[in-house]
């Protein structure tokens, strides 16, 4: 099924893999480039026990709680109202990428520019002048013992319910910009740097470097299987570490046949699954030994969750399907989400299943579809703004590998300022200009970040805000 070439490295066996793209079924349609996924690229795979961390999707009481560019919604789904929570209602920032709910009813909101606590007492926000090391904020967690761990660009912090505690290169750590938190089922915490990842048990902080192996670039820790083996990945590559081997396979594609790893999962028996969208959309499994297809002619898949019983459910193209030992299961959604920018999926503690699109939230019940539009909620929010017409246009050329175009139309002059997220929802450029009069103007995005540094090959989110509305882009970026 593969091809495999092996190469030493200094500290540990390193295997490359690639699969034959012959062998993979060819997708129904290709949307890679609609689709955004907000935060199923930094979904733990493997939550601490007792706690509902999977992304921007959570459950409090009788609310569902749904992350997005601009802000948080909440569904009740007793009777299918919605809000949508903003700045102006507690958030620290609108933009909200993980959401962790407490079996005490604790809503942690994570943001780029800090996080945000909500209890039944009100909001209170968390920002480098009161507790974070910093405010730019890259990824959070929360382990068994209730602490809630918040991953930086200037360290790690801790809060244990009554204060917070913070974590540098000083205290040990391989860098102080560390991108990703997760919990294992031991309980320990792991973070990712650039140059290595680091492990506390609660006592002890082990330090693992990153030199010297497969990965390059800009990737995330996307979970911990059963065996304890650390899966790493970034669009198009995914990396497996069991502490003494690395294997790199190279599942994705940037030519013709491009191919993206949209999603990454761990399941209870040392599996990993990943979903794919593009040319060659699909389902893969890897046992151990080999990638498989469980769920043949799936198509794009571009979101995985586990549920309590460790039955797979993806959200692919028109379905949503499900995988256990019997097999794979079909069910074409109510409503056609095809082409939806932001996409996303989770599993309640009853057995449902919750997939979330552009305009609204489905849910399946064992059988049955419910499917809560967003269309009150969005005339409720444009009468409430006066509408005031700002308008963005299609980046061009998209993709681009140099520099894109981005046209926006705005009523007034004043001030437009115009942000590019990635995939684990972290802003990567930030952009202000005064326009001198209404009309047509444009912002150019050279596919650099505030740094100055080329950012990673990647689908990215543009959002335009000026004249108290925002409106949002999309472009892929291809080095």
């Amino acid at each position: 099924m593969s091809n495999q070439k092996t190469f030493m490295g200094p500290s540990a066996t390193t295997h490359v893999i690639r699969i034959m793209r012959s062998m993979i079924p060819l997708a129904h349609s290709w949307c890679a480039y609609s689709v955004f996924l907000w935060c199923l690229l930094i979904s733990p795979a493997l939550p601490a026990q007792g706690y509902q961390n999977t992304g921007a999707i959570a459950w409090s009481g009788d609310y569902l709680w749904v992350g997005s560019m601009d802000g948080v919604v909440r569904l009740n789904v007793n009777d299918g109202s919605l809000r949508r929570l903003r700045e102006s209602d507690g958030l620290v920032s609108a933009p909200v990428f993980s959401i962790i709910a407490t079996p005490a009813g604790v809503l942690w909101f994570a943001t780029p520019e800090g996080i945000s606590r909500h209890d039944e007492t009100g909001w209170r926000s968390y920002t480098a002048s009161n507790g974070l090391v910093s405010s730019k904020v890259n990824s959070i967690a929360m382990d068994a013992s209730g602490s809630l761990w918040v991953a930086t660009e200037g360290g790690i912090s801790r809060y244990d319910g009554s204060g917070w505690e913070s974590y540098t290169e000083a205290d040990g750590l391989v860098l102080n910009n560390v991108r990703d938190v997760i919990t294992d089922r031991t309980g320990a915490v792991w973070f990712l740097a650039e140059s290595g990842l680091v492990r506390f048990d609660g006592a002890t902080w082990t330090s693992y470097s990153l030199q010297n192996t497969p990965i390059t670039g800009y990737v995330r820790l996307r979970g911990i299987d059963a065996n304890g083996v650390r899966w790493f990945g970034d669009e198009f590559a995914v990396y497996r570490f069991d502490g003494a081997q690395w294997t790199t396979f190279a599942l994705g594609s940037k030519g013709d046949d491009f191919t993206m790893v949209f999603s990454l999962k761990c399941d209870a028996e040392g599996n990993a699954w990943a979903g794919m969208a593009g040319l060659f959309g699909s389902l893969l499994r890897y046992d151990g030994e080999v990638w498989g297809y469980p769920c043949p002619s799936l198509g794009n898949v571009y979101a995985i969750t586990i549920d309590a019983n460790d039955g797979k459910w993806i959200d692919a193209d028109g379905c949503l399907a499900h995988v256990d030992q019997e097999g794979c299961s079909r069910f074409e959604y109510p409503v056609d989400i095809r082409g939806s920018v932001y996409r996303n999926i989770a599993t309640d503690d009853m057995g449902r299943v919750w997939t979330v699109y552009d305009d609204g939230v489905i849910m399946f019940d064992h059988g049955t579809w419910t499917n809560f539009p967003y269309d009150s909620l969005t005339r409720v929010e444009i009468v409430q703004s006066g509408n005031s017409g700002l308008v963005i246009f299609p980046s061009f050329p998209n993709p681009f590998n140099s520099s894109a175009s981005i046209r926006f139309a705005t009523p007034t002059a004043g001030a437009v300022t115009l942000a590019i997220y990635n995939t684990a929802g972290q802003k990567v450029r930030s952009i202000t200009r005064e326009v001198p009069s209404a009309g047509t103007h444009a912002f150019v995005w050279d596919g650099r970040d505030d740094h100055g540094d080329l950012v990673s090959s990647g689908m990215y989110l543009s959002r335009l805000q000026g004249n108290n509305m925002s409106v949002y882009g999309r472009m892929l970026f291809l080095k």
